[in-house]
C-alpha cells in the first residue's frame, strides 16, 4: 500500500504532465493561428499591390514591375457569364490556408506561380476610348517565345516590357529550367525537335491567327502532351492589350474569365460616352457625326452588355469607326466624343 507522501508526489507528476500538455496545445494553436494570419496577409498585400500597380499604370501606362512572392499563389477565376456581376466576374488569388477576392481586377497570368519573384506588368485597353487597364503575371523562369518572322510577332516582342525573358526566334530551345511560352501566327504550331523530352508542364502555346493585325483576330490555346502540342481551346481577341492577356494567360478559361470582366467594365465606360453622345445630338451643332458615334456606342454597349465573346468582331469594327469619326470632329474643330 502505497504511503500518502509517494501519493502526493505522483498527483503531482500526472498534474504536471496534464498542465504542460495543455500550455504546450496553446503554444501550437497560437503559433498556427499566427501563421494563418499571415498567410492571409501575404496574399492581401498582394492584392494591395496590384491595386496599386493599376492605379499608377492609368497615369504612365506599360508600368512593370518586380516583387517579391513568398509562396506560391493559384489565381481561380470563373469564366462563366453567370459568375459576373455589375463589379465584374468571380475570381481570387488563393495561398495557403487563405484567398482573396479580385472580381474587380483583370488579371492575365498562367493559373498558378511558383514563390520567388512575381513579374507585373500593366497595359490600358480602349475601344476606342480607355476602359480599363489589364494586370499581366509572370514568373522569371518564363520564356516567352515568339516563333516565325511575321512583322506582328516582331512587334509583339519588342512591345514586352524590359525585364521579361523573351526571345524572337525560329527554333525556341529549353535552357535553365525556362517555362515556354511559344507565340505562333497561322498554322498548328509543331513540337520541335530540341522540346520532346521537356516537362509537359513547361511548354505552352498561342497562335494567332490575324484578322485585322493586332486590333482583331481569333486565338488558339495549346499544350505539350507527350510529343504533340495538343489544342486545349480557342477565344478571340480586340486589341493589341487583349491579345498580350492571351499570351500570359496558358489556359482559354482564365482569359475568358478576364476578357468577360472587360466586357462588364466596358459596358460601364459605354454608358457613359452614350449620355455625352445624347448631348451632343441635342446640342444641334453644326457637326453632323454624332447621331452615327451615338449608334455605334450602343451597339458595343449591346456586346457587352451579354458578355458575348463570340460577337467580338462588332465591337472592334465599331469601335475603328468611331475612332474615324472622333478624327473627323477634331480636324473640323467640333466637340469630340472622347
Amino acid at each position: 500500500m502505497l504511503k500518502k507522501g509517494g501519493v502526493e508526489v505522483q498527483f503531482n507528476w500526472i498534474f504536471v504532465f496534464v498542465a504542460g500538455a495543455l500550455i504546450f496545445a496553446l503554444i501550437i494553436g497560437f503559433v498556427n493561428r499566427q501563421v494563418k494570419t499571415s498567410e492571409k496577409k501575404v496574399a492581401g498585400r498582394l492584392v494591395r499591390d496590384l491595386n496599386t500597380i493599376v492605379t499608377q499604370s492609368s497615369v504612365s501606362a506599360g508600368k512593370s514591375d518586380s516583387v517579391d512572392l513568398p509562396q506560391d499563389i493559384r489565381l481561380i477565376c470563373d469564366a462563366e457569364n453567370d459568375s459576373c456581376s455589375k463589379t465584374g466576374c468571380a475570381s481570387k488569388i488563393e495561398v495557403s490556408n487563405g484567398n482573396v477576392p479580385t472580381e474587380a481586377l483583370t488579371i492575365f497570368s498562367a493559373p498558378q506561380i511558383k514563390k520567388g519573384k512575381l513579374r507585373t506588368w500593366t497595359q490600358g485597353w480602349s475601344v476606342p476610348f480607355r476602359v480599363m487597364n489589364f494586370v499581366y503575371l509572370s514568373e522569371p523562369r518564363t520564356k516567352f517565345v515568339f516563333v516565325g518572322d511575321d512583322p506582328l510577332l516582331q512587334e509583339l516582342h519588342d512591345d514586352m516590357p524590359e525585364g521579361t525573358s523573351k526571345l524572337a526566334t525560329s527554333t525556341p530551345t529549353v535552357t535553365n529550367n525556362n517555362i515556354l511560352r511559344l507565340v505562333y501566327i497561322g498554322g498548328v504550331p509543331n513540337l520541335l525537335t530540341g522540346l520532346k523530352h521537356a516537362s509537359d508542364r513547361e511548354i505552352t502555346a498561342l497562335n494567332i491567327k490575324p484578322d485585322d493585325g493586332a486590333n482583331y483576330g481569333d486565338i488558339v490555346f495549346y499544350k505539350k502532351v507527350g510529343s504533340e502540342m495538343r489544342r486545349i481551346g480557342q477565344s478571340k481577341y480586340v486589341g493589341k492589350s487583349l491579345l498580350f492577356g492571351a499570351i500570359y494567360s496558358t489556359e482559354v478559361l482564365s482569359y475568358e474569365c478576364g476578357y468577360r470582366k472587360a466586357l462588364v467594365r466596358l459596358q460601364k465606360i459605354a454608358q457613359i460616352y452614350l449620355k455625352k453622345a445624347q448631348k451632343l445630338v441635342s446640342a444641334g451643332t453644326a457637326c453632323s457625326q454624332y447621331s452615327q458615334m451615338k449608334e455605334l456606342v450602343v451597339e458595343i454597349y449591346d456586346v457587352a452588355d451579354e458578355l458575348d465573346i463570340e460577337q467580338s468582331q462588332e465591337i472592334s469594327q465599331n469601335s475603328k469607326e468611331l475612332k474615324s469619326k472622333n478624327h473627323e470632329l477634331k480636324i473640323r474643330s467640333c466637340p469630340t466624343l472622347y
